[in-house]
């Protein structure tokens, strides 16, 4: 049985989509997290989470929407109004999405696990919330000890994939052309490509976007291009060595 993980980064809904390609005819279980198991559309067999004081209202949510209430839930300490889900103790602390692959894994017996939309990097940010998760090195050192423990993950996108490597038999698509900006005023931006959907920027943003969106921005003069602190070559691309200070 393989586990598939749904996280809350914005390419949750696209990785999911391509594991389940993948994993076609393969015995395979959805174990979502926090807000993904609110709004999954689908059948999940499984909710995790990290933050046991939010899951009631996200459970509630679920069942106002019609969707699926027989799933197993797990929380890794007791909280009020919670008796009735599972306990499951956290053994690393890297993000409910660490968590609901030691929940697949351990108290399921999963063979394996596929992360969906928990890439692990700081400008990938939360498909609810616009903007950078800053929490992302506090959980790092967590992945890798599960990683050295030997967790059979591997990951569908981001920082997770180039530690614990793609599915077999993925070839990972070209990430979307990024670039970073200060919006210097609020910008609505509607992607071309999912016309029913607006994200609005807040003026003093300063963050990675796609470059689609960037570019609007900056046109619109809403926004200012920024070197990206992760270019350490200056070669317009993530990562390269840094560049020895002037004496």
């Amino acid at each position: 049985m393989i586990a598939l993980v749904l996280g809350g980064a914005p390419t949750v809904w696209k990785d999911l989509e391509r594991a389940r390609r993948l994993t076609a005819g393969l015995h395979t279980i959805i174990v979502a997290t926090n807000f993904a198991g609110r709004d999954y559309e689908g059948h999940i067999d499984v909710w995790a989470t990290l933050h046991p004081e939010l899951f009631a209202a996200w459970r509630a949510e679920r069942a106002e929407k019609a969707l699926n209430t027989d799933y197993r839930a797990f929380v890794h300490r007791k909280h009020g109004g919670l008796a009735d889900i599972e306990v499951h103790p956290l053994g690393w602390s890297g993000s409910s999405g660490l968590y609901a692959a030691q929940v697949a894994v351990q108290a399921l017996d999963a063979s394996g696990v596929i992360l969906c939309g928990v890439p692990m990097e700081r400008e990938a940010g939360h498909y609810v919330t616009p903007g950078e998760w800053s929490l992302v090195e506090r959980y790092r050192p967590a992945w890798l000890a599960a990683k050295d423990a030997g967790l059979p993950i591997r990951s569908m996108s981001g920082w997770t994939a180039e530690q614990f490597g793609y599915p077999d038999g993925y070839t990972p698509i070209e990430e979307t052309p990024t670039m970073r900006v200060r919006f210097t005023a609020d910008f609505d931006y509607t992607p071309s490509g999912e016309r029913r959907v607006t994200i609005a920027y807040r003026a003093g943003m300063e963050l990675t976007v796609k470059r689609e969106a960037g570019e609007a921005a900056v046109r619109a003069g809403k926004a200012e291009e920024l070197s990206d602190p992760l270019d350490h070559d200056g070669d317009g691309k993530k990562g390269g060595a840094k560049k020895a200070a002037k004496a």
